[in-house]
């Protein structure tokens, strides 16, 4: 599947960390955060996100679930918050937490899988075209055709 993922790890390196931190994503006019039961939140146009009805479209963007790990490999209870139109990661370490405790918040964006997928399609289809074959290039999108962007894009 074509996917793009942004991520920012961090370490927490003692207990005098704070415990929430911005994930550097504004939430955009017109936009509203809709927080998932396993922690994800997705990004949705404002009235389209009534968690009673179906979304009409996919959502613009998607925050995984956060995580952190501490020194031991031990999960560290974390979630999301909006805070105004800013989305911040919450960790919730105490005097027992082994430091340092990292953290990685991942974004998707829709923007970015469109991007990514043509890059790597484009990237495929140029490994069957040394130097100007058309011939190619035309079998490249015969399989784009046959097999779908998708599949096409996985094959290494």
């Amino acid at each position: 599947m074509c996917a793009s993922i942004s991520a920012a790890k961090r370490s927490l390196k003692d207990g005098t960390a704070p415990h929430d931190y911005e994930t550097g994503f504004t939430i955009p006019a017109g936009m509203k955060a809709v927080t998932h039961d396993d922690g994800s939140v997705s990004l949705y146009s404002e009235g389209d996100d009534q968690a009673d009805k179906q979304p009409r479209k996919d959502p613009a963007g998607f925050f995984d679930a956060p995580w952190a790990k501490d020194a031991h490999g031990k999960d560290v209870p974390t979630s999301y918050k909006v805070v105004g139109n800013r989305l911040v990661q919450h960790v919730e370490f105490d005097a027992k937490s082994a430091f340092p405790i990292v953290i990685d918040p991942s974004w998707w964006s829709t923007t970015k899988k469109v991007l990514w997928c043509a890059a790597t399609v484009a990237g495929f289809i140029a490994a069957f075209t040394p130097a100007g074959s058309s011939k190619r290039v035309v079998t490249a999108v015969r399989l784009v055709k046959k097999i779908g962007v998708k599949k096409t894009a996985q094959l290494k």
